[in-house]
């Protein structure tokens, strides 16, 4: 039921409100104290920090301080929610709303009061009870504006907040488009509620959205010397409040006015001058023009915290308001794919932290409309020949049925890094011999099966095999100790006649090294492997021929690709992963099928699908199929059909299961004649007989969007298998580590050095980010609500980088940061005065290297 609001109440409110400092600071006196002595604080050294952190973060924030608190009362405090701790946490965060918050805005205390009174008090409790628990966690940076859409918006509850980004979406498109965007979002407010909003006499949140631009609209016409006659400013702030993108609103702007902005490929600032049509394409081009780059085609413009429409006036877009800011300056970008192409560390162990959408098709080198020699070129056929003609009984199957899998090199650690591995080395060229016959021989040596025996890498010269053992021989220590010491001694009399036979060299020699005999690990992070799981990597990551260095170069540039693809997906995910195999999938049986398509529209896509080790043999055996009868995620909430998504974030959730790897497949997708769907009316039945593609609009958990919603992702159901082709398969393992560098030149030559010692060293992701604001969305999304999450944040000094370490610390106060920087001795002194714990300052990559391993691996 609505509850409607009196304005009229406004004025004797006002009487009501205590405006006595001394009270109001005597009152909070004894809240704390009465909280230490309920925590039993009083001599505890940490009793300042803990203290602040309750009351700025709520009670979560106590996990970060369990050790200095009594157990009994800790578990007390934590595990109910009518103890004094909440009682008086609730007294605090009340106290703190009607007179911080409200004690200049009565209309702000009538509100809350008639809500706390009234027949819809529970709403109230539930929202104090919330912060209670998570204190300005989403507040944002107006918490009137955010303490009424908790309230009005009561249907984003608890697990809604946590697990979407609903309450961010309407943060900003309210705060963007003004108070009519909240049609946007009528699932999540009772109708009655919504329209008495939208009627301003009676709007509540009208009065706290007018009060959010009030200080931004009334500065930018003073300073346009816009004299406020007749009410002006009150008249421009309530149309802007109602409707922010209306087109008849224009707000005059000097010519001689300018906006300054950053080039982020040189980091060069310019100083652009604007009018009051001008649009965001136009200060584009006049960037470029000035830092005489012809690439303005190439680039977009970024600011507060996302990508403007070039089509936009700078009005409309807000830049007008960078014109008060001395950080965050709006930035000229270059678009993912020329970031790729010209700076040839990125993409393959690191990746910049950009939001940017992807070209998938330019990012694969695939023009579409496609052709059999552009999905799979020359030399992809070249290397499957290789496999066919060279394949072992461990990869015999996939080749009988069609199907090739051809891996890619991965720079970075793997799964099967620590498993034990023969280095072997023999004087032989690659057209002497038939590798099988020698490997046949080198089983037979060590006493078992060829099978047990994967080769993960060979090099040409003097032939060299990177062999690994298969993990059912690490379950008899006593086979492996054998082999070892056949190895070791070289006892190897089958190998050294094949080689004999073979060599034209003075010598015969086989040199061989041993790595991992001796341990007992599988993998660094501590995610629970399976031997099967780590089986069905091997198999997606055995070489079974030598490849030349054209071909070799390609696989390179491929795995790069793909790397920079799923990564950029991946710092968006909640959870973590790594890449930890890739491979080509090829097969030409399914290419003719695709290409013998006879439809009218050959409308192309790039889109993934998410799956696991049960379902993805038959994948590539038979390509994708949708039988009724089989054991699937859900019946098909938009028809009976084959799921796939244009972003590999969204694949990744039905690539979760009980098996510690999640598997992405990217596939060419023809859509031919396209259905969008809006409701649920095809859930569990068959799709529409006259399309062959079913398109859902969907927000980010899965649920078709209102209309006028902006989607957060995109759902393809796909009719036939004869309309797909698998590309590439990526076999991604979950961890629960990262590291964050950021630095505004983390691309030059020197850190990108570092940046690649770093990968080689590490089994999780190094974040690269050239801004805070990126580092920062990072943090946000993953260790948001997640304790168990560990990070490493290593920054320059530079650019700000005492604010960006407070920052960080706002989300988590132990996070570990080490500064990377020339000026230590500055440096030093403004992070010695941060709180525990200490702030790391150094000019060695080495202390670098040192603090992340020896932070991550505790």
């Amino acid at each position: 039921m609505a509850q409607y609001f009196d304005f009229s109440t406004r004025q004797s409110s006002l009487s009501e409100i205590h405006d006595n400092s001394i009270v109001v600071a005597s009152t909070i006196t004894s809240i704390t104290n009465e909280i230490i002595d309920v925590l039993q604080l009083e001599d505890n050294e940490n009793k300042d920090e803990i203290i602040n952190d309750l009351l700025e973060n709520g009670r979560e924030s106590l996990v970060k301080y369990q050790e200095d608190i009594t157990h009994e009362i800790y578990t007390d405090v934590m595990n109910s929610n009518d103890n004094k701790l909440i009682i008086l946490l609730k007294k605090y965060f009340q106290q703190k709303w009607e007179t911080q918050y409200g004690i200049s805005h009565q209309w702000f205390i009538s509100f809350l009061r008639q809500y706390q009174n009234g027949e819809n008090h529970y709403t109230y409790e539930h929202i104090l009870t919330r912060t209670t628990e998570y204190g300005n966690m989403y507040m944002k940076n107006d918490p009137i504006l955010s303490i009424v859409l908790q309230l009005l918006f009561e249907c984003i509850d608890d697990e809604c907040l946590k697990e979407t980004n609903i309450f961010n979406d309407l943060w900003f498109s309210i705060t963007s488009d003004g108070l009519k965007a909240i049609t946007n979002y009528s699932d999540y407010i009772v109708e009655d509620v919504m329209n008495e909003q939208l009627n301003k006499s009676q709007s509540i949140l009208f009065q706290a959205l007018r009060e959010y631009n009030r200080q931004a609209v009334f500065s930018l016409l003073k300073q346009n010397n816009i004299v406020d006659e007749q009410n002006l400013y009150d008249l421009i702030l309530d149309d802007i409040t109602e409707h922010e993108e209306s087109e008849h609103i224009i707000i005059p702007l000097d010519v001689s006015d300018n906006i300054t902005v950053r080039f982020r490929q040189t980091d060069v600032l310019y100083r652009v001058r604007t009018h009051q049509n001008m649009t965001v394409k136009e200060v584009i081009a006049d960037v470029c023009r000035q830092a005489n780059a012809n690439i303005c085609n190439n680039c977009y413009l970024w600011f507060d915290s996302r990508e403007l429409n070039i089509n936009d006036t700078i009005y409309q877009s807000g830049l007008y308001k960078s014109s008060n800011s001395t950080k965050d300056l709006p930035e000229v970008r270059l678009k993912y794919i020329q970031i790729l192409q010209s700076s040839t560390h990125i993409g393959t162990q690191i990746s910049l932290a950009s939001p940017e959408h992807i070209s998938y098709h330019e990012l694969f080198n695939i023009p579409l409309p496609s052709t059999i020699n552009n999905i799979s070129p020359t030399v992809v056929k070249e290397i499957a020949e290789q496999i066919i003609q060279h394949s072992s009984s461990v990869s015999q199957s996939l080749c009988n049925s069609g199907t090739v899998l051809i891996p890619l090199p991965n720079c970075s650690k793997q799964s099967i890094d620590s498993l034990p591995t023969i280095v072997l080395t023999a004087p032989l060229s690659p057209n002497q011999f038939d590798w099988n016959v020698f490997l046949d021989c080198l089983a037979d040596d060590l006493e078992i099966n060829r099978t047990d025996l994967i080769i993960v890498n060979v090099e040409k010269g003097s032939t060299k095999f990177m062999i690994k053992l298969r993990t059912k021989l690490l379950q008899a220590s006593e086979i492996v100790n054998k082999v070892a010491r056949k190895l070791l001694f070289m006892c190897l009399p089958k190998c050294k006649k094949f080689v004999d036979e073979y060599t034209t060299s003075t010598t015969s020699d086989i040199r061989v090294e041993l790595e991992n005999f001796a341990n007992e690990k599988v993998i660094e992070d501590k995610t629970s492997l399976s031997f099967e799981e780590i089986d069905v990597a091997l198999r997606l990551c055995e070489r079974p021929a030598i490849i030349n260095d054209t071909s070799w170069k390609f696989l390179q540039e491929k795995s790069r690709q793909i790397h920079t693809c799923v990564i950029q997906s991946i710092q968006s995910c909640r959870d973590e992963y790594v890449i930890d195999h890739a491979s080509i999938v090829y097969n030409e049986h399914i290419y003719h099928e695709y290409q013998s398509l006879t439809t009218t529209d050959k409308n192309e896509k790039i889109l993934f699908h998410g799956t696991n080790t049960i379902n993805f043999n038959g994948i590539f055996e038979k390509n994708f199929q949708y039988i009724s009868q089989a054991k699937r995620t859900d019946e098909g909430w938009y028809g009976q059909g084959i799921y796939f998504s244009s972003s590999p974030e969204k694949a990744l959730n039905y690539a979760k299961s009980n098996s510690a790897f999640s598997y992405l497949i990217c596939s060419l997708v023809r859509l031919d004649k396209i259905l969008t769907v809006t409701d649920m009316k095809y859930k569990g039945k068959p799709m529409h007989s006259d399309y062959d593609t079913h398109y859902i609009p969907i927000r980010i958990n899965g649920d078709p969007i209102s209309r006028g919603e902006i989607p957060c992702f995109e759902e393809f159901v796909i009719k036939k298998s004869d309309q797909i082709i698998p590309l590439y398969i990526v076999g991604l393992l979950k961890v629960s580590r990262f590291v964050i560098w950021r630095d505004a030149k983390i691309t030059n030559e020197f850190n990108s050095s570092i940046f690649e010692d770093m990968t080689q060293r590490y089994t999780y992701n190094i974040y690269g980010t050239q801004t805070s604001i990126e580092a920062l969305n990072i943090l946000n999304i993953k260790l948001t609500n997640n304790d168990s999450m560990k990070c490493v944040i290593v920054t320059n000094g530079a650019d700000d980088g005492e604010d960006f370490v407070r920052q960080c610390r706002s989300i988590r106060s132990s996070l570990p940061i080490i500064i990377f920087c020339q000026n230590k001795t500055y440096h030093q002194q403004w992070a010695a005065k941060l709180s525990h714990p200490k702030i790391h300052v150094t000019s060695s990559p080495t202390d670098v290297f040192d603090f992340i391993t020896n932070t991550l691996q505790q």
